[in-house]
């Protein structure tokens, strides 16, 4: 080949030159195979465009919940740090808690003394209660053997202590019925017990000032302030239950002696006292007016004239 260069008249430098470039297609060759084989490669790898993409919304997913997390975690250490400071609080009151112990068990040893000392009092209490009753028996026994030694059980006691328990129903209702004779002048009657053992009591009407002495005021109107007193006992004792074997018994018959009837001049006055005794006829089976009033004795059905004989003496007719 030399021998052939050399007579062709190349000279040396050109197979240099030649040899160069044949080195250099060589590399050129191998180039494209490895292009080849690399195109053959890249045939048979698939295509992570999608794929990637999908990743990297994952990861800008991720890195949101990142920024969250860090959030959190900020939070997380200011909360961490409360943790801690609240926790040497708590140990220190662990501690004064402790030095706190023997106190309290102290405490404990004197509540349960102090328990001890309720109970005590409690069945005190319940003794002093009881105590209590029977003391409250023993005074209303007192009370009551005052009463009958003091107001009952000496020598007007009966009379005064019945008195006074009744006055107060006929003081009621002999106002009532004096409001009924004098057509609303006079309406409050009372009765007042006489003090110490004395039997008795006063009589005090309202003349629409003050309380007077029933004594105090005219014939007329003393007449119908007894006539009401009266008209009340009866009624009083009309009410009274008439029950076999009591030593007082209800009475069936009311004599009326007219006495100071007289002193009504006023005919109306007399008039309301009459209708008060037809109204007692409810209550009793006989009533006996005695009167020397003609016209209040025309009202009655029945009627009795009494007079005198000749000789003075009492006579019927």
């Amino acid at each position: 080949m030399e021998k052939t260069v050399k007579e062709k008249g190349l000279d040396e430098d050109f197979e240099t030159k030649l040899g160069a470039i044949k080195s250099e297609l060589q590399k050129i060759k191998q180039k494209e195979q490895e292009k080849e084989d690399l195109e053959k490669k890249l045939s048979r790898k698939k295509d992570y465009s999608l794929l990637i993409e999908k990743e990297e919304k994952e990861i800008t997913q991720l890195n949101k919940k990142l920024d969250t997390l860090k959030t959190g975690l900020v939070k997380l250490e200011a909360s961490y740090q409360k943790y801690l400071d609240l926790s040497e609080i708590f140990g220190k009151q662990q501690e004064q808690l402790q030095e706190l112990e023997p106190i309290i068990k102290g405490l404990q040893v004197e509540i349960e003394y102090i328990t001890k000392d309720i109970n005590e009092i409690q069945k005190t209490e319940a003794e002093v209660k009881r105590i209590r009753k029977e003391l409250k028996k023993v005074k209303d026994k007192i009370e009551i053997y005052t009463l009958l030694r003091e107001d009952i059980f000496h020598l007007n006691g009966v009379p005064k202590f019945a008195i006074e328990k009744i006055l107060p129903a006929i003081s009621i209702k002999a106002s009532e019925i004096l409001n009924d004779l004098t057509d609303g002048k006079f309406n409050q009657i009372t009765f007042i017990p006489l003090g110490g053992n004395r039997v008795g009591f006063e009589i005090y009407v309202y003349d629409g000032e003050r309380n007077r002495e029933a004594s105090s005021f005219s014939g007329g109107e003393k007449t119908q302030i007894n006539a009401a007193i009266r008209f009340a006992i009866m009624e009083r004792i009309a009410e009274i239950p008439d029950t076999t074997g009591a030593v007082f018994r209800k009475s069936n018959t009311l004599l009326i002696d007219e006495g100071d009837l007289g002193t009504l001049d006023d005919e109306t006055a007399r008039q309301r006292f009459v209708d008060k005794i037809f109204e007692l006829k409810s209550m009793f089976k006989i009533i006996i007016l005695i009167t020397h009033l003609e016209d209040v004795a025309e009202q009655f059905p029945n009627r009795i004239m009494i007079g005198w004989d000749e000789k003075g003496k009492s006579k019927i007719y």
